[in-house]
């Protein structure tokens, strides 16, 4: 498993001379020991300020600029992360700030600060008052940090712990902020990580967010927002790190780098871009005749066959999209460059409702807090290529059914997605997507990497002959079914 190295930023005041705090830097301490515990990072690359009333830190911005030299001395740009956490207070007047003893500092400077790093990731988690809102608000496109800062970063998450208007609750039973208590609840707890022992911002961010707003009586709501580009593990089971950590011993010795075994040269897990290229040229060449001559067209069909996704109508080519990316984290077959990304969307409840308090929780809850859009980036055949084929049946007594290609730059290599469906009947058309799988391949680049994708589009071509009789079958069954039983 491949981890960036993560830098983080902690810091945690209690000391103000107005309104002194009780647990922020209790809350810092719990974050340092969960990200070392839990996240992978290492205990030089935590920097964390605390202020008490026993060891006060004046110059705390002063101290923040000399970590930030250097973690830039020390990162190595768009492919390190970068973690930033503060408990103290917030203060919205123009525009929201965090409150330093020598000063009072906008959001939007740390950001620019970390952004201009280039980090990989960046995870903002600020449990203050009146820290949110405008800040990071999508009214234009051009006011959102959001799409400022995801042209240097593949993901951005934001964690904020109230809107420009509320307070961030502690809780002396805690011994910690509502907020920061949760969020270290959510990373501790195993329910929410997957099947492979990871659990990422965005699983992380909705469980803060719920419940901080039921704990605090919808009082404090938490600002969310992430845009990401890609998956990224935040933390880790007990049992993954462990086994992770036993892998790492060992993996030096069982991945060759650049190797050459006589004839057959080897480029794994680095790529040369040279190599990608060359590869891919190859493969565009070849691509469009080699689908041609192992399809098969069967009677009653017309073909349409096209790049990309085009062929297909928009809501098709939505859940083509969505099968795709979802399918190619999911095996662990990451895309490079953002050719495939992800973006988490909060969703906007109707505002006639957000006055009616608890009242609203109960006509929202049924309702997703999120949604996510996926996305693929076709403009650079250098990166991916896909084509599609379409078969329209000329009668109903069988579906009209899809198949598209899509072979596309990978991390440690390339990687095939190969996607099937048909169209149910709607009682006027071939409409419904059904059946809809993606089958995703992975490939070390060497001397018969051309060879073996060639081999799995055939297999997969035929798969895919295989399932549409089958889909046909179902059709004439059905269509036998209802005429057994309908009075004529």
């Amino acid at each position: 498993m491949n981890i960036d190295r993560r830098f983080a930023i902690v810091i945690g005041i209690n000391d103000y001379d107005l309104k002194p705090l009780n647990f922020c830097v209790n809350d810092a301490m719990a974050v340092v020991e969960i990200l070392e515990k839990r996240c992978f990072f290492k205990k030089e690359d935590i920097f964390s300020i605390t202020s008490t009333h026993e060891k006060s830190t004046k110059e705390i911005s002063g101290r923040l600029d000399k970590i930030l030299e250097t973690i830039q001395d020390q990162m190595k740009s768009h492919r390190d992360s970068i973690f930033f956490y503060f408990a103290g207070h917030g203060i919205y007047q123009e525009k929201s700030k965090l409150q330093f003893h020598d000063l009072s500092i906008e959001i939007k400077t740390i950001f620019d600060k970390i952004n201009s790093l280039n980090p990989k990731n960046q995870f903002y988690v600020i449990d203050a008052c009146e820290s949110g809102g405008k800040v990071i608000t999508r009214k234009s496109a051009a006011d959102s940090l959001i799409d400022q800062f995801i042209t240097n970063s593949s993901g951005i998450y934001f964690m904020f712990a109230s809107t420009e208007t509320q307070s961030a609750f502690e809780k002396s039973d805690l011994g910690h902020g509502v907020f920061t208590n949760y969020f270290i609840q959510a990373i501790e707890n195993q329910n929410l990580y997957d099947e492979d022992g990871i659990l990422t911002p965005g699983r992380i961010q909705e469980y803060v967010s719920k419940k901080t707003q039921t704990d605090s009586k919808f009082d404090q709501i938490p600002v969310i927002e992430s845009r990401t580009a890609g998956y990224y593990p935040f933390a880790y089971t007990e049992e993954k790190i462990e086994e992770t950590n036993k892998m790492a011993k060992v993996v030096l010795q069982q991945i060759p780098q650049d190797t050459d075994n006589g004839s057959k040269k080897e480029y794994f897990p680095q790529v040369p871009a040279e190599k990608r290229v060359e590869i891919f040229e190859a493969l565009q060449s070849v691509l469009p005749s080699e689908i041609k001559n192992i399809l098969t067209l069967e009677q009653n069909y017309t073909a349409d066959i096209g790049e990309n996704l085009s062929i297909f109508n928009s809501s098709v080519e939505d859940e083509i999209t969505k099968s795709i990316v979802s399918e190619s984290l999911k095996k662990r077959v990451i895309s490079i460059e953002d050719v495939f990304s992800v973006e988490r969307v909060k969703i906007n409840h109707n505002p006639r409702l957000q006055t009616l308090g608890m009242l609203n929780s109960l006509f929202s809850s049924t309702e997703p807090e999120y949604r996510t859009d996926y996305y693929i980036s076709f403009f650079d055949n250098s990166k991916i290529i896909s084509h599609s084929i379409f078969l329209k049946s000329v009668n109903l007594n069988n579906v009209s059914a899809g198949l598209n290609f899509t072979i596309y730059q990978s991390l440690y290599g390339i990687g095939l997605a190969s996607t099937s469906f048909f169209l149910d009947y709607d009682g006027y058309k071939d409409t419904k997507i059904k059946g809809l799988t993606t089958k995703i391949d992975a490939y070390i680049v060497n001397e018969n990497i051309k060879t073996n994708i060639l081999k799995d589009l055939k297999e997969n071509l035929k798969s895919f002959n295989s399932k549409l009789a089958t889909w046909n079958d179902g059709r004439k069954g059905e269509i036998e079914s209802f005429r057994q039983k309908a009075k004529s």
